[in-house]
């Protein structure tokens, strides 16, 4: 009797031992990854040309160029006011409408501008030459806060 007490004893520690090593677990594989900030700004269209025009008469461009910015944080965005030639500036209007995102929050934001040349004053016949090629920039800024 003692000798098989013994050697269920034995078998038992043997069937224990092998299910505790069955059930032995590997320490975890820990990944990390740290993200770069990212901010992209790009305009679609980089030029407005209306051509030859009229004093007289009022103008709106055909090719309405996007700006898009790509933050992966909050950013300021910032529309600086035109520069170039302050004869032709006086008759520009640039108007912008939010077509994607919330300018300032991260993301994906996409703004469209029209651009309208307005000659329908009376001064356009005395401010404007006829022989010089005018020109305004509009500069665009996204900064990452």
């Amino acid at each position: 009797m003692k000798r098989t007490i013994g050697i269920t004893l034995l078998v038992g520690a043997m069937v224990f031992g092998v299910i505790a090593m069955a059930n032995a677990a590997a320490p975890p594989v820990v990944v990390t990854a740290g993200v770069n900030s990212v901010l992209s700004i790009a305009v679609d269209t980089n030029a407005v040309a209306f051509g030859n025009v009229d004093p007289g008469a009022s103008y709106t461009n055909a090719t309405e160029p996007q700006v898009t910015v790509k933050s992966n944080k909050d950013f300021t965005y910032t529309e600086a006011v035109a520069t170039g030639d302050a004869a032709i500036i006086a008759y520009m209007t640039q108007v912008g409408a939010v077509d994607q995102g919330t300018e300032g929050s991260r993301g994906v934001f996409k703004k469209t501008y029209t651009y309208t040349l307005d000659l329908t004053p009376d001064t356009s016949f005395t401010d404007l030459d006829p022989a010089t090629p005018y020109t305004a920039n509009y500069n665009f800024t996204a900064v990452q806060l």
